[in-house]
């Protein structure tokens, strides 16, 4: 995804985003409020979304691979270059 932020960025984004306002507010180290942040629920759900896309392009990618080599290996041959 070169022109898009990936999901794993943008859920990293909002991760930091939550725990600097946190750490603001708090005065607790940006280290600290991330760790706060990351337990609660909707910090697990952030990271679940990240694990759960990952392993869905993951499976894409490998899914894609095995056609793309199966292709291959059962092509027909080029009906030109057979001699009569």
């Amino acid at each position: 995804m070169p022109d898009e932020q990936s999901v794993a960025d943008m859920v990293d984004e909002v991760l930091a985003r939550q725990a600097a306002y946190r750490a603001s507010q708090t005065g607790e180290s940006f280290e600290d409020a991330l760790e706060t942040v990351i337990e609660t629920v909707s910090g697990r759900q952030l990271q679940e979304l990240r694990a759960v896309h990952t392993a869905t392009r993951e499976l894409v990618s490998g899914r894609q691979s095995l056609l793309g080599n199966g292709h291959k290996r059962f092509t027909k041959p080029d009906e030109g270059s057979r001699s009569i």
